[in-house]
């Protein structure tokens, strides 16, 4: 496959501003993440002896909270992607299914009403058509289909028209960018596209970037880069899709689950890691001392019974959830009377 190295395209999605209930302190770490990592990186493609031009593309799912916007989550969020466009020469950005106010409908979308107007490099596609962009000022064609494009049952004839016009040029690398999951050939466009081995298909929506291992090789979930909550234990990256670079994101919190048999793991975690350690009473009451010094090296520690189960995800996970309510409950109706206070202790 012929690389146009004079044009190298970013790919990365699913940021899911606002996340954890718009959490302010959960903000910073997604800043510093584009501070620390992703904007040195686009940097570094300008300012090398021969400079690259750069596409940007968001693969949806700006932000998380669908039906309301903090305040400053927009505003800083408005600040990075404004910074973010004067690194690029054009910066696309498909609509994800949490950029909706409605599950049913494509308006109001959230980017369109935050983001449309603060670069002129910048351009989203949010409503339920598929669109068309050349990415370098060769043969490179990207086409777009947002979240409610992908639903429509009638864009597949448009799309695969569209192939049909870009293919018959032999030089033409023809890439697809979408939101949606890669794996539900219940959708007529995917199924559609996961027999078309000459187009590469690169999507959002699902946060975990390994999907499964029977999906066709042109097909390529490239996940969040970011880790959301307890379930998301897979490395997360940012992508060169013409170099074929991926850049694992070492910069913010990750989430791991442990019990006492690999307890003397966590010496590989971060300190701002988020770490749920689930001990028996026997072990907790035998090791107390040493959990209680791991607690002052690892703040972000929740000391949690090993039977206690609790089901989380993106949009209702609260980084307190295991504090003093729902694990008091659970210590004072499960954990036997004289061990009790070992547990609260930790709350």
């Amino acid at each position: 496959m012929r690389e146009n190295m004079d044009t190298n395209t970013i790919v990365f999605g699913d940021t899911h501003m606002g996340a954890h209930q718009n959490s302010l302190s959960w903000l910073q770490h997604q800043l510093n993440f584009f501070e620390k990592q992703f904007i040195p990186y686009l940097e570094q493609l300008k300012n090398q002896d021969s400079p690259k031009n750069i596409n940007l593309i968001h693969l949806g799912d700006v932000y998380d909270i669908r039906t309301s916007l903090n305040g400053v989550i927009v505003e800083e969020t408005k600040t990075l992607f404004k910074k973010l466009s004067s690194l690029c020469n054009q910066f696309l950005i498909i609509s994800g299914n949490h950029d909706h106010y409605y599950n049913e409908k494509a308006n109001p979308c959230n980017i369109d009403l935050t983001l449309s107007n603060i670069s002129d490099n910048i351009k989203i596609f949010s409503d339920t058509h598929i669109h068309v962009e050349f990415l370098d000022n060769k043969n490179e064609i990207g086409i777009f289909i947002p979240w409610f494009a992908m639903l429509e049952d009638s864009n597949l004839i448009h799309l695969q028209q569209l192939i049909e016009k870009f293919s018959s040029n032999k030089n033409s690398q023809i890439k697809v960018f979408c939101h949606t999951n890669l794996s539900d050939t219940t959708n007529p466009i995917v199924q559609w596209l996961s027999k078309q081995n000459h187009i590469e298909v690169y999507s959002g929506h699902m946060h975990n970037p390994v999907l499964s291992s029977s999906l066709p090789k042109h097909f390529h979930n490239m996940g969040s880069c970011f880790y959301f909550n307890f379930n998301d234990t897979t490395p997360r990256f940012f992508y060169n899709i013409t170099t074929g670079q991926s850049f694992q994101n070492i910069t913010s919190p990750r989430y791991h689950n442990l019990n006492e048999s690999n307890i003397d793991s966590i010496k590989l975690f971060s300190p701002i890691d988020y770490i749920n350690l689930y001990v028996s009473a026997e072990y907790l009451e035998s090791n107390y001392k040493k959990i209680k010094e791991l607690r002052s090296v690892y703040p972000n520690i929740n000391i949690i019974p090993n039977s206690y189960t609790q089901d989380i995800s993106v949009e209702s996970y609260n980084l307190q959830q295991f504090s003093k309510q729902n694990m008091l409950q659970y210590i004072t109706q499960y954990i036997p009377a004289h061990l009790q206070d070992l547990y609260k202790s930790f709350l």
